[in-house]
C-alpha cells in the first residue's frame, strides 16, 4: 500500500511540473473595452442615433439592450422625444465593441459613465431587448420596476411589444 503512495506522489509531482500555467504576457491580456466619443446630431426614432466622429463622419447606431416602440405604434413617438430629451446635442460614448445591422451599428452608448438603454428602460421609454442585450438581467429588473411602477409605456395595462407589431400582430 505504502509503494502505491508512493508512486501516486511521485505522479502527481510529476504531472504538476507539466501542467505549469502559461506566463502572462501584455500581448495577451484583455484590454478594457474601449469607449469613442461622439456627437449626437439626431434621435431618428426611441433606440435609434446619428452621431458625428472626430472625423466629421456621420453614423446611425441603434442602441444595444432595447427595443423601443416603433413611430407608428402607440407611444413611439414619446420614446423618440424621451431619447432627445436624454442624448441630443450632447456628447456620448459609443462601446468601440459594436457590430453592424443593416446600414447601422449596435452599440452600448453611455451619458457620462451611465448606459443609456438602462435609463430608457428605467423612465418606461423601451423594452429590455433579450435578444441582443441576454445576460443582461439587470435591464430585467430595471424593466419590471417600470412596469410596476407604470412609467412610460407601462401606463398602457398591456402595450404592445415592438418585436409583435413589427410582425403584424399590433394594434391597427
Amino acid at each position: 500500500m505504502n509503494g502505491k503512495l508512493l508512486w501516486l506522489s511521485v505522479g502527481l509531482v510529476l504531472l504538476g511540473g507539466c501542467s505549469s500555467t502559461p506566463e502572462v504576457t501584455p500581448s495577451t491580456t484583455e484590454e478594457p473595452p474601449r469607449l469613442l466619443q461622439v456627437g449626437v446630431t439626431r434621435v431618428v426614432e426611441g433606440d435609434i442615433l446619428q452621431v458625428v466622429d472626430s472625423e466629421e463622419r456621420t453614423h446611425t447606431i441603434r442602441l444595444r439592450g432595447v427595443d423601443a416602440p416603433e413611430p407608428d405604434q402607440p407611444y413611439g413617438e414619446g420614446a423618440r422625444r424621451c431619447l432627445e430629451e436624454l442624448v441630443l446635442g450632447r456628447s456620448v460614448l459609443l462601446s468601440a465593441n459594436m457590430r453592424p445591422l443593416n446600414d447601422m451599428l449596435v452599440s452600448e452608448v453611455y451619458l457620462r459613465a451611465t448606459p443609456v438603454s438602462k435609463l430608457l428602460v428605467h423612465k418606461g421609454c423601451a423594452w429590455w431587448d433579450q435578444q441582443s442585450a441576454p445576460y443582461d438581467l439587470r435591464l430585467g429588473h430595471i424593466e419590471n420596476s417600470a412596469r410596476q411602477a407604470r412609467r412610460g409605456l407601462w401606463v398602457d395595462r398591456s402595450p404592445v411589444a415592438p418585436w409583435e407589431w413589427r410582425a403584424g400582430s399590433g394594434r391597427p
